[in-house]
Formats: structure tokens, C-alpha cells, sequence
């Protein structure tokens, strides 16, 4: 994202694979290192981007319910801690970004389209899928009721054929595009440029 953006940006990057928002998931964001760290930078862009791992806990809603909390967190950050200087100056940008929809060979489809329930893995996989692909109309409604910016990765990439879940590298390659063109979007918004 960095070079995508070219000179003048640093991207510092604090996502970590495998993690949840919800604290009843196997690995909790909160209680991890860069959980602590976020709160200790300031930028002029932030990029909240959640995957599909909350789905195994909750469904949809659920984990809309807990990108609400975070999004919630950092706009009240300023009223929350009580520095001789606020957190956000000028209030956070934030440009949230919903997951690429869940398929492929892990969450199988039949060849008529229509997805497969075969076992009991499959159901999950299955359920997974369905909920993965709300992500996208919540996330919205999250953003436009709170005010930010908003990207629908689903829309320039989707899941490697053989990871289902994750990016390759042309979904990273066609991601990483469209976030640093909504960036510098947000920037010049910014700027007044």
C-alpha cells in the first residue's frame, strides 16, 4: 500500500491474521500487543479493515455489532482520554473497508450455483459463506451512519481459488490499488486539493 501510494506516505500496518474482535474468539485482537500500540500513534488516515474470522463465533450482525465498539472507540477517543492534547486534532479520518465475501474450494458451490450441505463442516463453511456476504451492507450502514469513508473490497478483489478465505497476490495487488486511490481520495478531501 505504501509504494502504492508513492513518496510522503508510511503505511504502518497493525492487522494480524487469525485474530477476532469478539473477546469469546480463540485469539482476541484486545489482547494482543498492537491492540495496545494503536492507541499510541496518530495518522491522517485510518484504515479499519476486518476479515471473516468473527464469523466463526457470531454471525453478521455480531460482527458488525463489534466493528461498531471499535469505530465507536476511536471517535471518542478525544473524550475519553484526558491529554493536555487531544488524540485526533482534527478528528479521525476513517476509511472502512468490508471483506472480500467467503468462497471457493473451502466453502464449496455446486455446479448450479446453489451452495452444497453435505456434512457437518460443509453446513459451517456454508453458513460462513451466506454470513460473509452481509458483511458488506453492514459495514456500509456502519459507515454512513458514523460519518466515514467506506470501500466494499469485494468489489475490485476476491478470495484466491485456492485459499478460499485469503487474498492472492492479484486480490492483494487489485486491493492495495483501490485502498491507496481512496487515500489519496480522503487526502485531497482533507487538504481541500
Amino acid at each position: 500500500l505504501e509504494q502504492k501510494l508513492g513518496g510522503g506516505w508510511q503505511v504502518l500496518n497493525y492487522g494480524i491474521s487469525g485474530r477476532t474482535l469478539q473477546d469469546e474468539g480463540d485469539y482476541p485482537y484486545t489482547a494482543e500487543k498492537f491492540w495496545k500500540l494503536t492507541h499510541e500513534i496518530s495518522a491522517d488516515v485510518y484504515i479499519i479493515m476486518l476479515g471473516t474470522n468473527d464469523l466463526k463465533f457470531t454471525d453478521a450482525a455480531g460482527s458488525a455489532a463489534g466493528l461498531r465498539h471499535l469505530v465507536r472507540l476511536v471517535l471518542t477517543a478525544n473524550e475519553r482520554f484526558s491529554l493536555s492534547y487531544p488524540v485526533f486534532p482534527n478528528g479521525p479520518e476513517i476509511l472502512l473497508v468490508s471483506p472480500v465475501s467467503v468462497k471457493g474450494t473451502f466453502f464449496p458451490e455446486s455446479d448450479s450455483g446453489t451452495l452444497t450441505a453435505e456434512d457437518e463442516v460443509t453446513q459451517s463453511a456454508v453458513r460462513e459463506q451466506i454470513q460473509s456476504r452481509k458483511l458488506s451492507l453492514l459495514y456500509r450502514e456502519i459507515a454512513e451512519e458514523e460519518g466515514l469513508y467506506f470501500l466494499d473490497a469485494a468489489a475490485f478483489a476476491e478470495p484466491s481459488k485456492v485459499y478460499g478465505i485469503h487474498l492472492g497476490p492479484e486480490g492483494h495487488a487489485a486491493l492495495g490499488k483501490a485502498i491507496a486511490e481512496a487515500v489519496r481520495e480522503i487526502s485531497a478531501i482533507q487538504t481541500g486539493k
